[in-house]
C-alpha cells in the first residue's frame, strides 16, 4: 500500500545516520564554499584596481548624503530610474499574483464542489435522527 510506513524494509534504516556520515556531509557543505571563495588569485591590492564607472542613478551635482532615505527628495533622481522596464516588471509582479489567486480560488471551488457533493450525497442511517433544518 503506498503511504504504509509502518513495514519495515530491509534496505531502509528508518532515518539512523551514523556519526560519521554526518560529520563528512557537514565538513564537505561547509569546505566546498571556503575552496570556491579561496581559489581566486588574492594578489590583487587595491591600487591596481580601475575605478568604478560613472553610475546613472547617482546624481553627479547633488551630495549623495543628502539623497539617502526612503523619500525621493528632489534634485536626487535620475531619468534611467522609470520607463518601459518598470511598467514591464509591474505589470509582470502583476500578472503573476493574478495566476496566484486565481490557481488558489480555482483550486478552493474545486474542493468545495467534491465536498458538497460527498455532503449532499449522504443519506442519514435513521430518518428519525435527522437535524431539525433552519
Amino acid at each position: 500500500m503506498v503511504g504504509d510506513w509502518s513495514s519495515t524494509s530491509p534496505t531502509c534504516d528508518h532515518g539512523h545516520v551514523p556519526i560519521a556520515r554526518r560529520l563528512a556531509v557537514v565538513l564537505f557543505a561547509v569546505t566546498l564554499p571556503l575552496a570556491a571563495a579561496c581559489s581566486r588569485d588574492a594578489d590583487m591590492s587595491m591600487s591596481e584596481q580601475a575605478p568604478p564607472a560613472s553610475n546613472v542613478f547617482i546624481p553627479d551635482e547633488q551630495n549623495l548624503t543628502d539623497c539617502v532615505g526612503t523619500l525621493d527628495r528632489p534634485n536626487c533622481g535620475s531619468d534611467e530610474k522609470g520607463g518601459w522596464h518598470f511598467y514591464l516588471t509591474m505589470l509582470a509582479l502583476a500578472g503573476g499574483l493574478g495566476f496566484i489567486g486565481w490557481r488558489v480560488s480555482k483550486g478552493i471551488r474545486a474542493r468545495d464542489a467534491v465536498v458538497n457533493a460527498a455532503v449532499s450525497s449522504e443519506q442519514p442511517a435513521d430518518p428519525s435522527r435527522t437535524p431539525p433544518s433552519r
